[in-house]
């Protein structure tokens, strides 16, 4: 048995397209490859920072980001000596970096010194393609579901969050590729199937007026 009308209606979701007016829609595993192809302009401009890097330790992921101070961001993970440490870097002014360290290692220091010129560019690169503008929250057609840009993943939540019935879904392009999660088991279990993912990723739709212009722009 469903818990409620919202659980019906998210599961009605991977048999049947959102109800929309009839304006331009586009389905989220568009917005998905709108977005992937985003991934891979960021990762191409990123890419001088990691061969750099690269020669000093292994980069296991890294991606723009805003941190919770609005600062734009590179966040950066590597091995090194057998151990994920993780660095932000930060651009507080034009010509003005900030480190902030969760796992210190003291050499990171020294690179950022000796590479100043390398991260500010890749920084003002960010800049000019709008990597400074995640977070860009979209309503679907019939107002169930909220889809949330980021520059290295999208997240898709019901709009209405309760007690009984929650959808989350996370589609990263590194180094995860799908994560979903839900406070009710008949929504966590029909996800594990990639049909019923597919499907509802087809069905989901926003309409065009509200995909942010930086996702389209050539």
């Amino acid at each position: 048995m469903f818990g409620n009308s919202l659980d019906k209606r998210i599961l009605k979701i991977i048999d049947t397209e959102e109800k929309h007016d009839k304006k331009s829609t586009v389905s989220s595993i568009e917005i998905l490859k709108l977005l992937k192809q985003r991934f891979l302009l960021m990762q191409d401009i990123l890419k001088p920072l990691v061969e750099r890097l690269n020669k000093e330790m292994i980069i296991t992921n890294i991606y723009f980001t805003i941190e919770i101070d609005g600062l734009f961001s590179i966040s950066i993970s590597y091995m090194k000596n057998g151990i994920e440490e993780t660095v932000v870097l930060s651009q507080v002014d034009p010509d003005e970096l900030e480190l902030t360290i969760k796992n210190r290692d003291i050499q990171i220091d020294d690179f950022i010194a000796n590479n100043k010129r390398i991260i500010i560019d890749v920084f003002n690169r960010g800049l000019n393609d709008s990597f400074d503008m995640e977070k860009k929250l979209i309503p679907s057609t019939s107002d169930l579901f909220l889809l949330t840009t980021y520059n290295d993943h999208l997240k898709i939540c019901n709009n209405y969050r309760d007690d009984i019935s929650y959808l989350k879904m996370l589609l990263y392009f590194a180094p995860k590729s799908l994560k979903t999660t839900s406070s009710y088991p008949i929504l966590e279990e029909k996800f594990k199937d990639k049909e019923n993912v597919d499907a509802f990723l087809n069905h989901v739709k926003v309409y065009e007026k509200d995909i942010p212009y930086y996702l389209t722009k050539k």
